[in-house]
């Protein structure tokens, strides 16, 4: 069974510890997931994937001003996906609409999404961190 992580233990910024730390064992490519969209009453959800280069100097800094979504304005949303895009290995978004989401409920859809998020990712993955 998967650990489950303390949010506490998440720091206000980006540092790429977690990532680093299995990069060490020889997987670099450790694509990240996450959803938007989970908490709506009414309209799609949204997963994501990322692979960044953790091993890319910099890349620390490059990513300071990525917070998580509910913490940031739109504006900044924006900007910071935009960082995201640019400095990522590859990266992949998908939607689950609502009628998915009614016959599926929100769990099974939000994995679904997650799925099809990682299905259109043209790397070969080692490892994935669900956020």
């Amino acid at each position: 069974m998967p650990q489950k992580l303390d949010p506490s233990l998440i720091p206000p910024f980006p540092t790429l510890a977690y990532e680093k730390s299995i990069a060490k064992n020889g997987c670099v490519l450790i694509a990240g997931l996450d959803e938007a969209g989970r908490g709506a009453l009414a309209g799609p959800l949204c997963g994501a994937a990322v692979i960044l280069p953790v091993e890319k100097e910099g890349l620390v800094e490059t990513l300071m001003s990525v917070r998580d979504s509910k913490q940031m304005s739109a504006i900044e949303r924006e900007l910071s996906a935009e960082v995201i895009r640019k400095n990522a290995l590859d990266w992949a978004v998908a939607w689950e609409e609502e009628e998915e989401i009614d016959a599926l409920g929100m769990s099974r859809a939000g994995k679904l999404a997650f799925e099809r998020a990682v299905g259109v990712l043209r790397t070969c993955l080692g490892h994935l961190f669900v956020g």
